[in-house]
């Protein structure tokens, strides 16, 4: 496939295995017993994208399982990177997202009071 749009596609297809591979190295480490955090923690999921990388290669290809070390790669990369410090706070966690979706957020959207303040508000603004 060439072109922008077959280019397009293939990203899309390396970004879901990334992912996937980053996903899955660290379920696959979650189950490992070693220490979660610090250099342990780094190595162990170092360990998993390894075996995730080649689990992938053996049952998807080696285009595939080589994205999927990547993503698996990346898990430790960031574990780390989330240490220093102009790169970590770059790469924490958005508390926005996790605001945004708890229940409150639809209360606060839908809730009666914003309907009505504005709803009236904003009929004057418009036939004034």
């Amino acid at each position: 496939m060439g072109g922008l749009m077959g280019r397009a596609i293939q990203g899309v297809k390396d970004g879901a295995l990334i992912t996937a591979g980053k996903a899955t190295t660290r379920l696959v480490t979650g189950f490992l017993p070693v220490p979660k955090d610090g250099i342990m923690g780094i190595a162990a999921q170092g360990v998993g994208a390894l075996l995730v990388g080649f689990l992938g290669a053996k049952f998807l290809g080696q285009d595939a399982g080589r994205m999927l070390m990547g993503g698996g790669f990346a898990a430790p990369i960031e574990s780390f990177a989330k240490s220093l410090p102009v790169i970590g706070d770059a790469l924490a966690d958005d508390e926005m997202g996790e605001y945004l979706m708890g229940e409150d957020v639809g209360e606060y959207l839908m809730g009666e009071d914003v309907g009505e303040d504005v709803g009236e508000d904003v009929g004057e603004y418009l036939m004034s």
